[in-house]
C-alpha cells in the first residue's frame, strides 16, 4: 500500500509540469498485441495526466516516423528493439506480452517446439516485426508479406510451411479469414512490450513508468490486458 501512495503522489507532483500535452504514437497496423497495446496506454497516459494520438502504419513506416522525430514515440516493442533504435528511450517498465507462435496446415500433423525446428521449413513473417525477424535472422527461405492475413493465405495455398506471429493476432486473423486448416504448432519464446519515447520526451519516462508500475501493483494492468483481449477476439467479423 504505501508503494502504491508513493507511485500516486510522484505522478501528482509531475502532471502539473505535463497536463495538457497532446502526444502522437505510432504503432504498427493489424496486430493484436498492438491493438491492445493501443487500449492499455491510453489508461496509463490518462492516469498520468497527459492526452495522447495513436496512428497505425506498416511496421518499418512505424519505425521511420518515430526515427526521424514525426512522431513521439512508439506505443508498444519488444526490449531488443530498442537496442537496434539505440537513439529511442525505453520506459523501464513492460506492460504487456507477446508470444511467438508457428501455425502450419492441420493435415501436416507439425510440432514446433524450438526455433532450430524452423529451420528445415519455408517460414512466412510480416514485415517490420522485429520479435519475427529476430527468430528468423539468418535462415534460408524465408518470405516476407505485408499483413498477417496475407501471410496466413500465403500458407494456406502452400507458398510456405509455416507462418510466425503473435499467439492472439494469429487466431484472430485465422478467425477474420474463416480459415480453420491453419493451427497453432508450437509456441517458440515469450517477451515483454515496452513503450518507446524519442529523446525530448526524456522528461515523460519516469511520470509514464510509475504509471505502469502503480497499475501492476493494484492490478490493474492484468485486467485491462485480459479485458482488450476478449474485446479483440469478440469484435471480429
Amino acid at each position: 500500500m504505501r508503494m502504491i501512495i508513493s507511485l500516486a503522489l510522484f505522478i501528482l507532483c509531475h502532471n502539473f509540469a505535463l497536463a495538457g500535452g497532446n502526444y502522437t504514437f505510432v504503432r504498427i497496423e493489424s496486430l493484436a498485441e498492438q491493438d491492445i497495446a493501443e487500449n492499455i496506454l491510453k489508461h496509463i497516459y490518462k492516469k498520468s495526466g497527459m492526452d495522447i494520438n495513436i496512428i497505425s502504419f506498416p511496421g518499418k513506416r512505424a519505425n521511420l516516423e518515430v526515427t526521424t522525430g514525426r512522431a513521439d514515440g512508439e506505443t508498444s516493442r519488444i526490449y531488443n528493439y530498442g537496442e537496434i533504435n539505440t537513439a529511442l528511450i525505453r520506459v523501464p517498465t513492460p506492460y504487456g506480452t507477446l508470444k511467438t507462435t508457428a501455425f502450419a496446415p492441420r493435415e501436416k500433423k507439425l510440432v514446433i517446439k524450438s526455433i532450430d525446428d524452423l529451420k528445415n521449413f519455408r517460414i512466412a513473417i510480416v514485415r517490420g516485426v522485429q520479435h519475427t525477424a529476430d527468430i528468423t535472422k539468418g535462415m534460408q527461405n524465408i518470405a516476407i508479406l505485408n499483413d498477417i492475413c496475407a501471410m496466413m493465405m500465403f500458407v494456406k495455398v502452400g507458398r510456405a510451411d509455416i507462418a510466425l506471429t503473435n499467439t492472439l493476432a494469429g487466431i484472430g486473423a485465422l478467425k477474420k479469414l474463416k480459415m480453420d486448416d491453419i493451427v497453432a504448432v508450437g509456441t517458440l519464446e515469450e517477451l515483454d512490450l515496452y513503450h518507446y519515447l524519442i529523446p525530448k520526451h526524456r522528461n515523460m519516462v519516469p511520470v509514464v513508468d510509475a504509471a505502469i508500475r502503480e497499475m501492476i501493483a493494484t492490478g490493474e494492468l492484468e485486467e485491462l490486458e485480459q479485458r482488450y483481449e476478449r474485446q479483440y477476439l469478440e469484435n471480429i467479423r
